[in-house]
């Protein structure tokens, strides 16, 4: 596997992060479509996000897979987390203070874009601006 994440290996990096989730993957992804752009979508939106209330480590792993994809700069794989995950947690302020302290920084400001953006400022931790 390539060690920059990207829109053509999104899948492996993401199967690698959450081994636990192959099975579900295998099971439900096969009406996407692997281009990296769908499936990207469809793997934040149906596999992590109703996870974010798991354990400590998968929140953590999720923490790093987040950071590694917004340092990947790939704009269909940050689109991917950034309309999934992060445009939604802006409106979830209790659920992203919890995980805030262990986001990276190119996540918290990528969140933190996202929010202005949809103008939800007051619901991020005060130390983001």
């Amino acid at each position: 596997m390539q060690n920059k994440l990207d829109q053509h290996n999104f899948t492996q990096h993401f199967l690698s992060a959450f081994p636990e989730l192959k099975h579900s993957h295998a099971k439900e992804s096969k009406d996407y479509a692997d281009d990296g752009k769908t499936l990207g979508h469809y793997m934040a939106t149906s596999l992590l996000n109703p996870r974010l209330e798991e354990s400590v480590d998968f929140l953590h792993r999720l923490a790093a897979f987040m950071e590694k994809v917004c340092d990947s700069e790939d704009d269909v794989a940050v689109n991917a987390i950034w309309i999934e995950l992060f445009m939604p947690l802006t409106d979830q302020p209790d659920r992203l203070k919890l995980l805030w302290p262990i986001l990276g920084s190119n996540t918290r400001r990528n969140i933190t874009e996202a929010a202005k953006k949809l103008r939800r400022e007051k619901g991020l931790p005060e130390r983001s601006f």
